[in-house]
Formats: structure tokens, sequence, C-alpha cells
């Protein structure tokens, strides 16, 4: 299993999949679909990083389960401290997530 200073740059690059999230996220959708939307992409997005990444001798299931809780983890934190609150300088104006979701919606509210 990966520990703190093997992980690389992985931390920064999660910290941008909710942004990845938001594209394919639809603004006519319910809440709860959009969130399992962003989960699939966050654990897509972990196991590809590992597949990226993996060396000549492959890679183990524990390298796949650490990378996509840090990509669950690290992407959702990021969303809920950062991207959800980016640009909303009074209540009811949109987060740049909501914005970028708005904009590559085909199914609209």
């Amino acid at each position: 299993m990966e520990d703190i200073t093997s992980l690389g740059i992985w931390p920064i690059i999660a910290f941008f999949v909710p942004l990845l999230a938001s594209l394919i996220k639809q603004s006519g959708w319910p809440t709860q679909v959009n969130a399992i939307v962003a989960l699939v992409v966050y654990l897509v997005a972990g196991f590809a990083y590992v597949l990226v990444t993996a060396g000549p001798d492959g890679f183990t299931v524990d390298e796949v389960v650490a990378s996509m809780t840090i990509a669950t983890v690290v992407g959702t934190a990021a969303y809920n401290l950062f991207w959800s609150n980016l640009g909303v300088s009074q209540p009811g104006n949109d987060s740049i997530e909501e914005r970028l979701m708005n904009a590559t919606s085909f199914v609209k509210q």
C-alpha cells in the first residue's frame, strides 16, 4: 500500500477531479444522481491514475484501492471546501462548479 511519501502528485490532481465530474453531471438530474455520477468519476479517475502510473510489474489491488480512496476523499473535500464556494460572493450566486455544470448540461432543469 502507498504511504504518504509515495503519493506523488496524485492528491494535487485529485483536487481538480470535481471539475471533471461537473462536466458530466447534469443540471436537470436529481441531486442524488449527480452525487453518484461524481462518485463514479472519482473511482474511475483513481483507477485511471493507477493504470497510467503502473510500472513494468503492473499494479496491485492495494494501489487501486488507495488511489480510488485518495480521489474520493480529496475530491469530496475539495468540492465541499473550495469548488462549491468559489465564485459565490453573495447568496444566490452560482459557484464556478455550478456554472460549469450548467454550461455543459444537455439535460436542463
